[in-house]
């Protein structure tokens, strides 16, 4: 009978032990898709747009909080505020199929700004591996579109070495890729001017860093 009852309470032990460990943080982001909310929707891009060709604009808050006009291209912007690399490679399948003529991709600023809420050092292995993957992806699927892969901006509320590192994991992520993946370097299109200038928070950009960052890709892209 004791034997039994042993038994009985180690397996309701095991059972809750289970329960708590699946409740527990994974170590690994969830793989399941971040959702995306186009801007114009997939419905509305056929009757928006013009014969411009499609400029996609793909990751974190500082792509999604611009309502970007690039002279010459029809913007359709796929960023999100939060996004990671790591969720941005889990949510690829969403971006909406409009055969771009470029995509802008812009994702390490939340890595960097989550690294300074926690003061530890960012985790760059992930975040290269992620972005690599991003890359890889887009230009798989969009072999003929122009790939503009926009580095960290050393702005004021980030932690200076995490950006240095995050930035040389994007160069890294870009080199071994073919001459349709290029760096938008926004941390020198941004470099010289005051802090508060090109950012109202430490993070986030001022309407005048975008004119600077639209400058640069236009510089990139050319004149249409």
């Amino acid at each position: 009978m004791k034997n039994w009852r042993w038994f009985a309470w180690a397996g309701i032990a095991a059972a809750l032990l289970f329960s708590a460990i699946r409740l527990l943080p994974a170590n690994q982001p969830t793989a399941t898709p971040v959702q995306l909310a186009c801007r114009p929707s997939a419905p509305a891009i056929a009757a928006e747009r013009s014969n411009d060709p499609v400029l996609l604009l793909f990751g974190n808050s500082l792509l999604f909080d611009h309502g970007w006009s690039v002279p010459g291209y029809f913007p359709v912007n796929c960023a999100r505020q939060g996004l990671t690399a790591r969720d941005g490679q889990g949510s690829l399948a969403l971006l909406p199929d409009v055969a771009p003529t470029a995509v802008i991709i812009a994702f390490g600023s939340v890595e960097a700004f989550r690294a300074t809420e926690r003061k530890s050092a960012v985790a760059s292995g992930p975040f290269d591996e992620a972005l690599r993957g991003v890359v890889e992806h887009l230009a798989e699927r969009w072999p003929d579109a122009a790939l503009l892969v926009s580095n960290v901006p050393a702005t004021y509320g980030l932690g200076q070495a995490d950006v240095l590192a995050l930035n040389a994991s994007i160069t890294q992520a870009i080199t071994p890729l073919d001459s349709s993946a290029r760096l938008l370097d926004l941390d020198k299109a941004l470099a010289g001017q005051q802090a508060r200038d090109v950012s109202y928070d430490g993070v986030h950009l001022t309407p005048f860093a975008y004119d600077l960052w639209t400058k640069a890709i236009r510089d990139v892209l050319g004149d249409r």
